[in-house]
């Protein structure tokens, strides 16, 4: 999770979501920390608002799907990449969705 937290602060998406893979393949159960850091990167990395929120999305279905739960930690970052693009009744929506 460290090296994923720093792959996150410098917003470098591509190794955040590769060492990600990586985990899966190892059987090391990547939690909610390693999913929102990888979010997080997305935020930091650049990528188009388009790009930024649906990928974010798939990464939070893919936790879940992996018998993750997308806590605070996973909503926090999806709600500062809405916060980032001004995108402030997507992201009522996602507190919403985070309220259910």
């Amino acid at each position: 999770n460290t090296l994923l937290a720093c792959y996150a602060n410098a917003g470098k998406v591509g190794s955040a979501e590769r060492l990600l893979s990586r985990l899966h393949e190892q059987s090391l159960n990547p939690d909610a920390f390693s999913y929102g850091a990888t979010i997080k990167a997305l935020k930091n990395s650049g990528k188009s608002k388009d790009i930024a929120i649906a990928r974010a999305k798939e990464l939070s279905q893919s936790l879940e799907r992996n018998g993750g739960v997308g806590n605070e930690i996973i909503f926090a970052h999806r709600l500062s990449i809405l916060a980032k693009f001004g995108l402030a009744q997507q992201a009522e929506n996602l507190l919403k969705e985070m309220e259910e």
